[in-house]
């Protein structure tokens, strides 16, 4: 007999369609006891159990206990119309699919009657006729290292399913557990469903007088009395109320009540446990004081745009350790989709993962309770959890991002999610163990056996070489099993709570957005990693697909991630079906048509179609101009500096201009500003100055009134960089006239205050007249337009952070101190005392910022903390995924400036270093870096600066 699950398809066509039993019950019902009850009624025991990958969780999970000796085939496709839509579960093989058999592998055809543990089906059951189907293979072939610091998952004789542990309650514990959720509320669903259980359960029981309904019903009443008298008990507590005032309230409510002996007392207890905790938690609230402001430090974002706790920033190892929690109680989709995304009752699940060695990094926190610390000790306690790299991961997400109902399946889905996510060496054995905090029904006793199968074996079927190796481990624990668990308890504790301070910690973890995902996150990798979560590697992606893959693929840094490996074996298949990549390199025109990508997502996508190009195809023109604007765009995103790209590019420009300018000028004059701002970082700044002169002759309507300001600002800052300064200022104030003149005055606003930070640079080199009040007060006029237009507090920008429209006006404000610091000596002053509050990031202009703290620090006569501000921003510039080879030399600069101000502190020159960068970017003014470092002589302050333009012309200082 063959067992088929909610949410099946038909069967196609090969298959005994004569012997198939469904289960009413799984229609109408989610309730464990009406699942079991439909189970308990098929009339024998079946081979095989079909589902399929819309199947819930807790149905795979029920009928794997049920009938363990089943076999499991799961249906991946989307309509099942196809044999190579069915998998079997047991050895991840496609139905049809022919494997020779290994030594390890026990012969177990689906079609052969399967024994279980308390008869064997009749007679055989065959499941196709066509096919050979696949063999069930009971253990895995490779035994991945087990971690010894994991306990042993339970066996299964010692463990009792979760349906069987309200059977196994005495009726008055019944009457309590029916009382007990009903005075929690049953306003969930969860709840509503759990007292049904227990109420169905006493119902059925035989031989029982028939008061005993009776008495279900009133303890389901009198737990809904007691959840309204505690809502108003904890009021009372809140408003002040005294401990003698409040137990007379008590005592007066239950007298009023009129209740016999055993229910007064059940009543009595629930409020005399309420009215405890309520006490106990005001007090901790008064202990731990109202504070909005944490003492967490903020995690700085990179310019890769990946949090250092993602998962994403892992290396691959031989054991994980993974720590689930939740916080909320909302778990099902119609009522979650009625919440608010912050509302502090909506589900969510976090999941810890801790990399082989965290042990060393982490200290233990053993009974560690997030919401009985004290603040202190959760700023604490987090501030070690996010300072330790590369072995601390965090993912989770809220019911928002859920398709199904249940905590159970979203459990099952961050599971999936931790594993789909982590980098993993397909050649290596791999183990992670996931420990999940009991919950409700599910606690330690509860076997997981079937549910670690069934994603195993699912993700095996998928990417069978990915997931060949791996090994998992379920098990649920209790709070305080695991030293460990509290710092997932308070990851879960900061996300759901709605207390200020808790949103302060959010907000400075940076784990929103990144790690904690919303609703609104389409683009990280993590989501992205969903679209793969039911395809199967040998079958190509939907067009739309394949290039939101791409589009995430910036955010991936590992070789070793889930998308690296599948775009790669994607494009091995796609290079020998031309017509899957023409409909790729087709859907990628059309989104280029209607101005919809993100241009480093586009470049990934076109060197991946590049890369995996099949005989016969080819590239259009206006493809090849894409496809030189994306490279451009990603290197500049990258800090990356590629001579033959720029240099190749460059030459086909005025091809460009020539024979693409009447199809599609705005493309032609976006590739002109890419290479552009990658000549420029490479040192060539002269490179594109007539080719831009060539775009300006045409009449302004030609490239519209944008791209044509955008082009006269680019040309301006060429001249501004090779000293044609006379040339420079008239285009930058006809660049600002020319966005003036937009109708879309908030691209104008944008575009006016970037082109007249340029402009303010440009005068700054100039001298004269950037050292007078009238030139200060246009730089405070400017510098407001960042501190909603108030200029008294422009000194905001001194603890500002990492945003683009916060550190480049705080570089420009620091820039025009140090140029004059007389002028600005009382800001000065304001922006040094604000030091105990400054911030810092790690990208560009970050270590310029420290370089100018450093000098203005000096000249405070603070002489050591100088020192170590020059030595904080040289550390930024050193070689790495962060620095391209401009700001390394920016770092060499940096060197001799703190080699001027501080002689004596052994500032010395690497040599080497200047002739690896002479190599990549010729155009280096070298020879006045080393003769800084030569040198005996101080330079005055106006020679400084006249340095500092010559090594770091124009706004590269």
């Amino acid at each position: 007999m063959i067992l088929k699950l909610l949410n099946t398809p038909e069967l196609p066509a090969g298959f005994n369609r004569t012997n198939i039993c469904g289960v009413e019950t799984l229609k109408t019902s989610s309730r464990l006891d009406d699942i079991q009850a439909g189970f308990s009624t098929l009339k024998e025991q079946p081979s095989t159990i079909i589902g399929s990958k819309e199947t819930p969780a807790l149905h795979w999970f029920m009928a794997k206990n049920a009938f363990p000796q089943a076999a499991l085939v799961c249906c991946y496709g989307e309509d099942g119309s196809q044999l190579s839509d069915w998998v079997d579960l047991n050895t991840g093989d496609a139905l049809g699919e022919k494997k020779a058999p290994s030594k390890e592998t026990q012969k177990t055809p689906l079609s052969t009657p399967l024994k279980t543990n308390t008869q064997q089906s009749s007679a055989p059951e065959p499941v196709a006729s066509a096919p050979e189907p696949a063999a069930v293979s009971p253990e895995p072939t490779a035994k991945p290292p087990v971690s010894p610091k994991t306990p042993k998952v339970k066996e299964a004789t010692k463990t009792v399913p979760a349906e069987h542990a309200i059977s196994s309650l005495s009726d008055g514990a019944l009457l309590n557990e029916i009382f007990k959720f009903s005075s929690w509320g049953l306003d969930i669903d969860e709840r509503r469903r759990k007292v049904d259980d227990l109420i169905y359960e006493g119902m059925n029981r035989q031989g029982r007088p028939r008061p005993f309904t009776k008495r279900l019903e009133l303890a389901r009443l009198d737990g809904i009395k007691g959840h309204t008298l505690g809502l108003e008990l904890k009021k009372r507590v809140r408003a002040g109320s005294s401990e003698e005032e409040l137990q007379q309230w008590v005592d007066a409510e239950l007298a009023s009540l009129n209740f016999g002996d055993f229910r007064a007392y059940r009543m009595q207890r629930h409020l005399t446990l309420v009215k405890n905790k309520a006490l106990v938690y005001q007090q901790k609230l008064k202990a731990k004081g109202h504070a909005s402001r944490s003492q967490l430090k903020q995690v700085e974002i990179d310019k890769t745009g990946v949090h250092p706790n993602s998962l994403q920033s892992l290396s691959p190892c031989a054991v994980w350790d993974v720590l689930i929690d939740e916080t909320g109680n909302v778990f099902e989709l119609d009522e979650a989709e009625a919440l608010n995304s912050t509302h502090n009752t909506l589900g969510k699940v976090v999941a810890l993962v801790l990399a082989q060695g965290y042990e060393t990094k982490l200290p233990k926190k053993d009974k560690f309770h997030a919401t009985e610390a004290k603040n202190a000790e959760i700023d604490s306690l987090l501030n070690d959890l996010l300072s330790v790299k590369g072995k601390v991961g965090i993912i989770g997400f809220s019911m928002k991002d859920a398709t199904k109902n249940g905590w159970l399946s979203q459990i099952e889905k961050l599971i999936r999610t931790v594993i789909m996510l982590l980098p993993i060496k397909p050649e290596n054995p791999v183990r992670i163990n996931f420990n999940i905090e009991q919950r409700s029904g599910f606690t330690a006793s509860v076997n997981l056996i079937a549910l670690e199968e069934l994603i195993i074996t699912s993700l095996t079927a998928q990417f069978p070489q990915r997931f060949d190796k791996l090994h998992i481990s379920l098990s649920f624990i209790t709070k305080d099993e695991n030293p460990y668990n509290a710092y997932v308890d308070t990851l879960a504790h900061m996300w759901g709570s709605p207390a200020a301070i808790s949103k302060d910690r959010l907000k400075k973890s940076a784990l929103l957005g990144h790690c904690l995902l919303r609703q609104s996150d389409q683009q990280g990798i993590e989501k992205l990693t969903w679209i793969l979560e039911d395809k199967r590697i040998d079958a190509p992606l939907r067009a739309s697909e394949w290039f939101k893959l791409c589009e995430g693929a910036k955010f991936d840094l590992s070789e070793k991630s889930l998308l690296s490996y599948y775009l790669t074996e994607l494009g091995k298949k796609v290079k020998t079906t031309p017509d899957v990549w023409n409909n790729y390199l087709d859907y990628i025109q059309k989104r280029i048509s209607a101005k919809d990508y993100d241009l480093v997502g586009l470049g990934y996508g076109i060197n991946w179609l590049s890369s995996y190009q099949p005989e016969g195809t080819t590239f259009t023109p206006m493809m090849e101009l894409h496809h030189s604007a994306a490279s451009l765009a990603l290197a500049n995103h990258q800090g990356r500096v590629l001579t033959d790209l720029i240099s190749t590019a460059t030459t086909k420009s005025e091809q460009y201009i020539n024979e693409l300018l009447a199809e599609d000028a705005i493309a032609v004059a976006n590739l002109i500003l890419k290479i552009a701002v990658a000549t420029t970082n490479a040192y060539a700044f002269d490179t594109l100055i007539p080719i831009i002169k060539k775009c300006l002759s045409y009449p302004v309507e030609v490239f519209g009134l944008l791209t044509y300001s955008k082009l006269q600002s680019q040309l301006a800052q060429l001249y501004a960089f090779t000293g044609q300064d006379q040339a420079a200022e008239p285009l930058f104030s006809s660049a600002i006239e020319g966005f003036k003149k937009l109708s879309n005055k908030a691209q104008a606003g944008k575009e006016i205050l970037q082109t007249t930070s340029y402009q303010l640079i440009h005068q700054m080199k100039l001298g004269g007249a950037s050292t007078t009040e009238d030139f200060k007060a246009q730089v405070v006029k400017h510098l407001s337009r960042f501190v909603r237009d108030e200029p008294s507090k422009i000194l905001k920008l001194a603890t500002s952070g990492d945003l683009p429209m916060q550190k480049y006006p705080h570089h420009l404000m620091l820039r025009a101190m140090v140029l004059a610091p007389s002028l600005w000596q009382t800001e000065i002053d304001g922006y040094l005392a604000k030091q105990a509050n400054w911030q810092q990031g790690e990208s560009h202009p970050w270590a310029l910022i420290l370089a100018y703290r450093a000098w203005l620090m000096l000249g405070a006569g603070n002489r050591a903390e100088s020192l170590d501000l020059f030595k904080q921003a040289i550390a930024l510039c050193q070689p790495g995924e962060l620095s391209g080879p401009t700001v390394e030399w920016i770092g060499l600069v940096i060197t001799g400036l703190a080699k001027q101000l501080h002689p004596q502190t052994g500032f010395e020159l690497d040599l080497e270093h200047v002739n690896a960068l002479q190599h990549q970017m010729p155009g280096l003014p070298t020879a006045e870096l080393t003769e800084v470092f030569s040198t005996k002589t101080s330079l005055t302050h106006v020679e400084q600066l006249a340095w500092l333009e010559k090594c770091l012309p124009f706004n590269f200082h």
